[in-house]
């Protein structure tokens, strides 16, 4: 199909399905503003900053597989901007990070910069190596009873940076993490709050 052709076709379809022919065809990752964006294929992303799903303003969701190969700043998932009302790992979810050759510059899971009336959200599964966030948020952060974040050595599972006072990390599932690592930390001068039911092991 030419090029022409193949941009005629995709105007036609659905917006979701137009999301996924670009991820597959057109562009390195997805990319979406002001929509609704899912992944139910594979994502694979290497080099410095790489970024496997990123929008402005979205509701995103991924429900199979991104791996990220980047040695330092790779991420995930990621959406910014101020109408950003979740960026979710479903149940069937996998996202995979390399180790980051810098603690400074780690990989990161999944990620958002907007607080009150945001929030990550984990049902699945993360694992990454060592020098990995999973999640870095400013709003809610939301790790699922039946998930699982698996990391390495000078890791974070959930880290909020935030200043707002309505803004709090929950934990559930399983978490497990190797040496100098942190299930959750929260940054910020405000009174955020962390609640953790998970099961966590230490130094893997």
């Amino acid at each position: 199909m030419k090029v022409l052709e193949l941009l005629i076709w995709m105007v036609k379809q659905p917006l979701e399905c137009f999301l996924i022919i670009i991820n597959q065809v057109v562009f390195p990752h997805s990319f979406a503003v002001h929509y609704l964006m899912r992944n139910y294929g594979d994502i694979n992303m290497s080099g410095n900053k790489a970024i496997g799903m990123s929008g402005r303003n979205t509701w995103m969701e991924n429900h199979k597989n991104i791996n990220i190969n980047s040695d330092q700043e790779g991420i995930g998932m990621s959406s910014a901007g101020d109408h950003t009302i979740y960026v979710r790992n479903e149940a069937t979810g996998i996202i995979k990070l390399k180790s980051s050759v810098s603690k400074d510059k780690p990989n990161i899971g999944m990620f958002t910069n907007i607080g009150i009336g945001s929030s990550l959200d984990n049902f699945g599964t993360i694992i990454g190596g060592d020098n990995n966030y999973a999640m870095y948020g400013t709003g809610v952060i939301w790790q699922d009873a039946t998930s699982k974040i698996k990391l390495g050595n000078n890791s974070v599972g959930a880290f909020s940076n935030t200043n707002l006072i309505d803004t709090y990390v929950i934990i559930d599932g399983e978490i497990e993490i190797g040496d100098n690592s942190k299930v959750a930390l929260i940054s910020g001068n405000n009174a955020s709050y962390v609640t953790s039911s998970a099961k966590n092991i230490y130094g893997r």
